[in-house]
């Protein structure tokens, strides 16, 4: 299995070695949007959209490379196969989310308080690890179901997330006046990541168990 996990790891070498660049220019760029719900959703969905990046350049590779049918020719278990990029998948969510959050925070000076930036702590962290388990609950069976159909799944929501900024930036005053909204990114937001959270972690083992027995059943030529 640690193989097949350091497979991934050096299919994204390249992200690997640009990730700490990119984690700077991210956190940048919400600092200059001051302490707003545009800047705290920003924040929020600069993070998906890398934690889902790396899926889709996953995917790409093993569709170029015809993986399957690579991996199914050696002495290996297929339930390992699946548990490994499940693995892979957990360990680079985690590795962006508190990557991500490490450079943002450490570029939280007294410059940026007195700019009124948004600050972030280990809520946001749970929140993000709970909201891109619970994604990749539903997008790895469908990527082992069918892996084109997964393609166009992962690359539909990163469109939708790179929309929903715009649409917050230009509807923030009629979401600012909700009351339900103010209260999960304020004071109820600790308790709400807390069940988001919980709730990834249970899809996330169980869509495991549902992908080894697709995955199981599937016939490579």
């Amino acid at each position: 299995m640690k193989h097949l996990i350091l497979k991934d790891v050096k299919v994204l070498s390249i992200a690997n070695i640009l990730m700490p660049l990119i984690w700077w220019l991210l956190s940048y760029n919400v600092k200059t949007r001051g302490n707003t719900l545009y800047a705290k959703s920003t924040f929020f969905i600069f993070i998906f959209i890398m934690i889902l990046f790396i899926s889709f350049l996953l995917a790409r590779y093993d569709d170029n490379s015809n993986i399957d049918v690579t991996l199914n020719s050696l002495p290996i278990d297929r339930k390992t196969i699946v548990r490994a990029r499940y693995i892979s998948i957990a360990l680079y969510t985690i590795f962006i989310s508190i990557g991500f959050f490490i450079v943002f925070n450490l570029g939280y000076t007294r410059f940026a308080r007195i700019i009124g930036s948004i600050s972030t702590n280990l809520f946001d962290i749970l929140f993000v690890f709970g909201v891109a388990s619970i994604f990749y609950s539903f997008y790895l069976p469908l990527y082992y179901f069918d892996l084109g159909k997964a393609k166009n799944f992962n690359e539909m929501f990163i469109g939708i997330l790179i929309i929903i900024p715009v649409l917050i930036l230009k509807y923030k005053d009629k979401l600012q006046s909700i009351e339900l909204i103010n209260t999960l990114f304020n004071t109820g937001f600790n308790n709400f990541a807390l069940i988001v959270v919980a709730i990834g972690i249970v899809l996330y083992l169980l869509s495991l168990q549902l992908s080894k027995l697709i995955y199981n059943s599937k016939e490579f030529l």
